[in-house]
């Protein structure tokens, strides 16, 4: 923190370092796009995003870019 940036924030997301090593990630990806493909509903992917082990892809969820696979912290 400083008096230029008192947030402590750079507003962007950044691997917090939490480890997820039991979870087919590309199974787990695959299952998510086509889920997301029948039903691209805000409600279903707050649900799978919420509700079901895709929690883990992170923010891929929403973005779709493989790199947001896994555990990330907010802005």
């Amino acid at each position: 923190m400083s008096l230029s940036n008192p947030l402590g924030t750079d507003n962007r997301f950044h691997n917090v370092g939490v480890s997820a090593r039991h979870q087919d990630f590309e199974q787990l990806a695959r299952k998510g796009l086509k889920v997301l493909q029948e039903d691209p509903s805000e409600a279903r992917l707050e649900e799978l995003a919420l509700s079901t082990d895709m929690s883990e892809l992170g923010r891929f969820m929403s973005t779709k870019n493989r790199s947001d696979i896994g555990p990330s912290g907010p802005p």
